[in-house]
Formats: structure tokens, C-alpha cells, sequence
């Protein structure tokens, strides 16, 4: 199911939901954090309002003595996300961190993955590569223990962007081209867009522009196919850094 089709039909779950009021309210939270996750590339405004919601439902909830627990979990590993996307990595990483606190004390797997996800992109973006490596290691080795081919793609792409930017670049190179081919196989366009534009960018610096702008030209391409509006900047800002740096000055504006 691509990811088009995996969106309308929580959309179609939460109008159900939303229609039948005597429906357990955890099944309208849980379709609430599944449909605010799958929006976090694409429009990040809607999901980050059924987040909060999800997230307020979850704490007026209670099981025993605890609020829905899971679904503060996974309110706060989009809300973080969302952080994360958008620079403001303090709140982002209080997020994830108590997401994390919470998913591993229920031993629960699934959503730990894109929880370290999450704190990884965090310690890159701001420049802690040594922290990023240990998360990214941490974020693999839970995606490996869910056999999903998306999560561990994912967590691929983190460790290849932290050994280039620490200088092991083949070894970034290969993991990119081999997570590529994995994106392409199971049909995630995310992670395929993401690996042409962190080839781009390593083919970039370098200095080997010609492929960096066919990657860079190819994750434009798979960003207008399936809506991630965010990525198709980022795909056409690494294409004007690039002829920039060819000279170009024309096709850089």
C-alpha cells in the first residue's frame, strides 16, 4: 500500500470514528496518531492538530491509574517529529525522549524506531555527531527486532548522513546506494526520496556535480509525485547549491 492510499484510508477510519459515538475512544485515538504520523511529511499543520488532540484525549483517558499511555507515546513521537522538521529541537527532543520513556517501559517495540528516529535527526541537525551515532546504532538495532524493511531503511539513512559527515565517505555512499535500492524494492518513497537527496548532497561535496544534480533531479521528481512539499525544497535548494558551485549562476536561481 503506498503511502497515498495508506492516508485516505485513515481518513476514511477517522470520519467512521468521528460518526459513531459510542465507539471505544481509544480506537479514535489510536486512528488519530496513525493518520497525524502519515501527514508528517505532507502537511504538517494537520498533523500536528490531531497529534495535540490525540495527545489531550490520551491524558483525559485513564487505564487503571494511568492515562492511555500509548497514546501519549505516540502523539509525542509526531509531535517531536514535527520539531524536529521544523528547528525547534529542544521541545522536539523533550518530546521524543519522554515517548521513548514511556514506549520502552511498556516494552513495546513498534514505535520505538521512528521515536530514535526522531532523536537522531535531532543530535545531526545540531551537530552531535558522536550522540547521533549512538542513537542511530540504537534505532537500527530496533528496527531490525520489527523485521520492517521501512524502519530499517530509515535508520540506514541516519547513520550514512552522520559517516559522511564525520568522513567516512564510502562508507556513506554505499549505505545511501544500497538503502536506495531497498526504497525502490518495497515501494517507500520517502526513504527514496530522502536517499537521493542526501546522494545529491555527498555527490555534491564531493565535487561530483553531474551526479549529484541527477539525484538531486530524481528526489525532486519522487517529492511532486507523492505531495512531500517540504522535501521538494530541500531537492531543489541542493540543486542550486550545486550549480552554484559549478558556476552556474542562471540555473542556480
Amino acid at each position: 500500500m503506498t503511502d497515498i492510499h495508506r492516508i485516505r484510508q485513515l481518513e476514511r477510519q477517522l470520519s467512521t470514528c468521528e460518526e459513531t459515538p459510542n465507539l471505544d475512544i481509544l480506537v479514535r485515538i489510536d486512528t488519530m496518531n496513525d493518520l497525524a504520523w502519515a501527514l508528517s511529511d505532507t502537511d504538517a499543520t494537520r498533523s500536528q492538530s490531531l497529534a495535540e488532540k490525540a495527545h489531550t484525549l490520551s491524558k483525559s483517558v485513564h487505564e487503571g491509574t494511568e492515562h492511555y499511555q500509548l497514546g501519549v507515546a505516540y502523539s509525542l513521537r509526531t509531535l517531536g517529529y514535527l520539531n524536529m522538521r521544523l528547528g525547534n529541537h529542544p521541545l522536539g527532543l523533550t518530546q521524543l525522549l519522554e515517548a521513548q520513556e514511556i514506549l520502552e517501559s511498556l516494552e513495546h517495540v513498534d514505535g520505538l524506531p521512528d521515536v530514535l528516529d526522531g532523536i537522531t535527526g535531532i543530535c545531526f541537525q545540531t551537530g552531535n555527531f558522536a550522540e547521533g551515532l549512538k542513537y542511530g546504532y540504537r534505532q537500527l538495532e530496533a528496527a531490525q527486532r520489527t523485521r520492517d524493511k521501512r524502519l530499517i531503511a530509515n535508520a540506514y539513512n541516519n547513520l550514512a548522513a552522520i559517516y559522511f559527515e564525520t568522513g567516512d565517505f564510502e562508507r556513506a555512499v554505499e549505505t545511501l546506494r544500497n538503502n536506495l535500492e531497498i526504497a525502490i524494492e518495497i515501494g517507500y518513497e520517502r526513504i527514496e526520496s530522502i536517499s537521493h537527496m542526501n546522494l545529491a548532497e555527498a555527490y555534491g561535496l564531493m565535487e561530483k556535480y553531474d551526479k549529484a544534480l541527477e539525484h538531486g533531479e530524481s528526489a525532486l521528481r519522487v517529492s511532486q509525485q507523492v505531495g512531500f512539499e517540504m522535501f521538494q525544497v530541500y531537492s531543489l535548494n541542493i540543486q542550486g547549491e550545486t550549480y552554484r558551485k559549478m558556476g552556474d549562476t542562471a540555473q542556480a536561481l
